[in-house]
């Protein structure tokens, strides 16, 4: 049988929800490099996550080859989603456990019934995506949808400009949308650390949300002594 056939036909299994779970597991991390594992995972994860996740992030987890993608190890997965982070900023509640992110610090999180959405850090906007886990993995790692993806594009280019991103990074704006920057613009964008880039943009678009509409924001400070940010209009 040619190879393009057997292809077809499994690629028809995945689609159909037939592609055997083990082996789904197996080609999803192929797509990972820099895998670490994960531990103690029953000690780390909330015990409420679903248990396909669980069972996936047991055995490690790492980023994307290209690394637009990374799937949090259980320890990485608990320092993101401590509520005294970034976290408390975003409006993502306990119970919706962030589990990966992409290079523009934008995150994926399960919901109540298991299933997989995102929060996009520039907007502080939900959508769901997938009905649960093995969606996810065959959707994201397996067959990404790369071609019509403006973003991914965006990515491809800092990577000529910039280099590979470096680990813990992720592409910023040096000028967020939220005061007037060009989200698709490749000059807008350089690598810095995750943490610190994530805190300050989900506190930035929560304190803006809050402002009057039509409200022009004409400088950004923060407060020295509560590292709260401090808006000014005019």
């Amino acid at each position: 049988m040619a190879i393009r056939s057997i292809w077809k036909q499994r690629h028809e299994r995945e689609e159909s929800g037939e592609f055997a779970a083990a082996e789904l597991f197996d080609r999803a991390r192929q797509r990972l490099h820099g895998t670490s594992l994960a531990g103690e995972v029953a000690g780390l994860l909330p015990a409420a996550l679903p248990l396909r996740y669980r069972e996936f992030v047991s055995h490690g987890a790492g980023r994307r080859s290209d690394a637009y993608l990374q799937l949090y190890s259980a320890a990485e997965a608990v320092t993101v989603n401590r509520p005294d982070g970034w976290k408390r900023d975003s409006g993502l509640g306990d119970g919706e456990f962030c589990f990966a992110g992409d290079i523009f610090g934008n995150q994926f999180y399960f919901g109540a019934a298991g299933e997989v959405a995102r929060w996009t850090l520039h907007h502080g906007e939900r959508e769901t995506l997938y009905d649960d886990f093995d969606e996810f993995l065959l959707n994201a790692l397996v067959h990404p949808a790369l071609d019509d993806d403006p973003f991914y594009e965006l990515f491809e280019t800092a990577v000529r400009r910039l280099g590979a991103p470096p680990p813990g990074a992720v592409l910023a704006c040096l000028r967020p949308p939220v005061l007037g920057g060009a989200e698709l613009d490749p000059e807008n964008y350089r690598y810095t650390p995750a943490g610190p880039y994530l805190a300050f943009v989900a506190q930035l678009v929560r304190k803006a949300a809050a402002l009057p509409p039509g409200s022009r924001i004409r400088r950004v400070l923060r407060n020295p002594e509560s590292g709260e940010l401090e808006i000014e209009v005019g």
